[in-house]
This record gives C-alpha cells, structure tokens and sequence, in this order.
C-alpha cells in the first residue's frame, strides 16, 4: 500500500494559506493514503495556538481528520512493541521518555519512527519534511523525502493549479516583499522550478 506521512512544518504551510485541500489531493494522487503522528497533531495545535500566521491551521486540520481525509497515527510506548523497536533505531533516547519530552525534533523522530513500522508491514512510504535535519534523519533510514515546494511542483505537473494561481499561493508562503514567510527555510520563488512555466500542463 502507498502512504505518506508528514511533519508538522508542511501541514502548517499548506493550511495556513488555505491550500489543505491542494495539499490533500497532490499527495493522494501522487503516494496514497495522508498519515501523520499524534506528537505532529499536537505539534499543530500548539502552534496555531502561539502563532497568528497558523492561526487557521488547526481547525482546518481537524476537519481534514474528522473526513478520513488525513489520519492520525497513535504513539504508544508502553503496548506497541513495533513502534518502540522503531523508535530505538531513530532515537537513542528511552520511547518512553522521548514521547514525555518536548523536543523540537520530536515530530520528526516519530515520522521516521511510524514509517519504519508501516514499511515492516509492507507499506511502501514517503516523508514529507522541510526540516533539513528531519530531512536527513528520514534519508538515513532509507525514505524517500518530500518538502513542500515539492508537493507544489507535482501539483503543477498534475495540472492542479496553474501558474498565475501558484505564483500567488508562492507569494503567501514566501512573500517577495521581505515580510515573515510562513517557512523560514522555504527557498525564493525565482530559485524553484515552480518559477519555469514549462512545468505547468
């Protein structure tokens, strides 16, 4: 089975400037079924709470769960030995103790640490993460990874959304005038091949 499980950071993105359900249907078409952990749920929650810029993202979020549209992979440390096992090879922290800890990194552990499992069951899963360190932790176990722009580029591809329309979805995530983009590390829009409007059917 195709699935495809995401960290926090792309989630806030595409949620906040509206484009969940581009998000949605991307990723369905391209790698199957939308998974994320619990911690990444909360992780979700916890910023929209703290932030204006994600202030719509939880709702959203919610709603997206309430449809079966995303589902929500639980983290049990002390009965799913699967996933504990998983943890152990990501993390050299006790499971038990990573998952009562606030780690900044704790989406990304436990991304990694769910697809390790869901891969031992046959399933064939992607990552996607922004994170640069989350990024390559997900590489070193052997995931092929996924960021935001690229979500954006397959959208183009598929024919999704057109070049004008993306030009302004860019320019929310990433706004050319200086102000606070939705993503730090999310590259300007002329040094993406969104910019290239061959990419686009």
């Amino acid at each position: 089975m195709n699935s495809v499980i995401l960290d926090t950071g792309p989630c806030l993105n595409f949620l906040s400037v509206g484009q969940g359900n581009l998000m949605h249907e991307t990723l369905k078409i391209k790698y199957g079924q939308l998974y994320v952990p619990r911690e990444v749920a909360t992780e979700i929650a916890d910023k929209s709470a703290d932030s204006q810029k994600f202030a719509k993202a939880s709702k959203i979020f919610g709603a997206f769960v309430r449809d079966s549209m995303i589902d929500v992979l639980e983290s049990d440390a002390e009965n799913d030995f699967e996933l504990v096992q998983a943890i152990r090879e990501v993390s050299p922290l006790p499971p038990a103790e990573l998952l009562i800890r606030r780690r900044k990194d704790l989406g990304e552990i436990m991304v990694v640490a769910h697809a390790i499992k869901l891969r031992d069951h046959g399933y064939n899963v992607r990552l996607v993460i922004d994170d640069r360190g989350g990024q390559a932790l997900a590489e070193r176990h052997g995931f092929e990874v996924v960021s935001t722009v690229r979500i954006l580029a397959t959208a183009a591809s598929l024919g999704l959304v057109d070049y004008s329309d993306m030009k302004m979805i860019y320019e929310r995530l990433r706004p050319s005038d200086g102000s606070e983009p939705m993503d730090n590390g999310l590259p300007h829009w002329d040094s993406t091949d969104l910019s290239n409007k061959r990419l686009y059917k």
